[in-house]
């Protein structure tokens, strides 16, 4: 037997005229890592038991005894991140902040040789543990999972598939030959809205 809802539902879905909303859950964004995963408290002696240092990335950045230990691995830190501050694709209810650690002689456009990590779930207040990772080619993949996606723009026979890389703010064409004076090459966020409202476009993730 049918159920009406569900169809509903599938409706709805297949109908659908606004962009997605695109957010991925910290699990499936720190997947990409899991096999790398390290015990950066023991490669930088850092000692778990001074207070703030074992549990906020916040106090462990500037920590003076880790500095030195980076230091003398001819190490040297990237920049602090915090999502909080940049259009990424990550659940709203998280902050994640992160930092990579470099070869000494490497510019920061160059491969890290480690992530450090923390995140924190702003509706239940848990905070996890600073997380660290080696980098066996997956941070590529890491910052493609936090500010990159695909949707698809569908009227007809016609279909335009556009991506974001920087968390959904600014949206271009990948099959360019599709590209004519409404369906431009690049569009912000609410101009590709805006153009899916008048052209009535279907759309669904690609």
């Amino acid at each position: 037997m049918f159920n009406m809802k569900n169809i509903k539902k599938y409706n709805d879905f297949v109908n659908e005229k606004k962009i997605p909303k695109l957010s991925i859950d910290i699990k499936d964004l720190l997947s990409v890592l899991d096999n790398s995963k390290t015990d950066i408290f023991r490669i930088f002696k850092i000692n778990k038991d001074e207070v703030g240092v074992r549990d906020d990335i916040d106090q462990l950045y500037p920590n003076s005894k880790f500095n030195a230990n980076i230091k003398k691995n001819d190490l040297k830190k990237g920049k602090a991140q915090n999502t909080q501050y940049s259009e990424t694709l990550l659940d709203d209810k998280y902050v994640l902040k992160f930092f990579f650690i470099y070869d000494k002689s490497s510019i920061e456009l160059e491969e890290p040789k480690f992530i450090i990590l923390q995140y924190y779930n702003t509706e239940t207040k848990d905070k996890s543990d600073i997380l660290g990772f080696t980098n066996s080619d997956n941070i590529n993949s890491f910052y493609e999972k936090l500010t990159d996606a695909t949707v698809e723009l569908s009227k007809g026979d016609n279909t335009y598939v556009y991506q974001t890389s920087n968390g959904g703010n600014n949206w271009e064409m990948k099959n360019v030959q599709m590209e004519d004076d409404e369906m431009k090459g690049t569009f912000d966020k609410k101009e590709l809205q805006n153009v899916i409202d008048k052209k009535k476009l279907k759309v669904s993730n690609g």
